[in-house]
């Protein structure tokens, strides 16, 4: 089943963990962030330079353009400012399971998802910042029998993972994206 078991790199959707972990922490949608020219020393790998889609840099940006325009650089600096494993842990929170990136790169979507993780995922975010346990059905039964084999339960809202008002901020954000981006 692709959608549960399918694991593919996330890429610029892994971007709005990074910007609820700043947002939960009182960063504003108004800050700025520097999107120039970035090479950072990894341990074990040397230099890593990471790059925009379009090979351009916009210079100091509200963080809601950089989210709009998926910029990569600040994503990377973000992530880095608030803390890799903040970002991990937000992610997990709303349910992205497996193995998440030690670097920096997790940042731009390098660690692998299901869509059935990354859809409840957003679920999460867009309804107030709690865990939402994703479903596809409500019960599954063979014909004639009334014993059910597997069932939604345990599915719905679940523990507040950014603060809700840190939801609605990056809810507004992910619309010019979709407006604007």
């Amino acid at each position: 089943n692709r959608a549960t078991q399918a694991l593919r790199q996330t890429g610029s959707s892994f971007k709005p963990f990074v910007y609820a972990s700043a947002l939960n922490i009182g960063w504003s949608p108004m800050d700025y962030v520097d999107d120039s020219p970035l090479t950072l020393n990894i341990p074990g790998s040397g230099a890593w330079t990471p790059s925009n889609y379009d090979n351009e840099f916009k210079g100091v940006i509200p963080i809601y353009q950089a989210m709009q325009e998926s910029r990569n650089i600040p994503a990377v600096k973000i992530a880095m400012a608030v803390g890799l494993d903040s970002v991990r842990n937000t992610a997990r929170g709303f349910g992205i399971s497996g193995d998440l990136a030690a670097g920096p790169a997790l940042a731009l979507g390098v660690s692998e998802s299901t869509l059935l993780d990354m859809t409840g995922a957003f679920a999460g975010i867009l309804n107030g910042g709690s865990e939402v346990a994703p479903y596809g059905l409500t019960d599954l039964r063979f014909i004639g029998d009334n014993t059910t084999l597997m069932d939604a339960q345990g599915a719905g809202i679940g523990e507040r993972i950014i603060r809700q008002e840190a939801a609605q901020q990056l809810t507004w954000m992910m619309s010019k994206v979709v407006e604007e981006g």
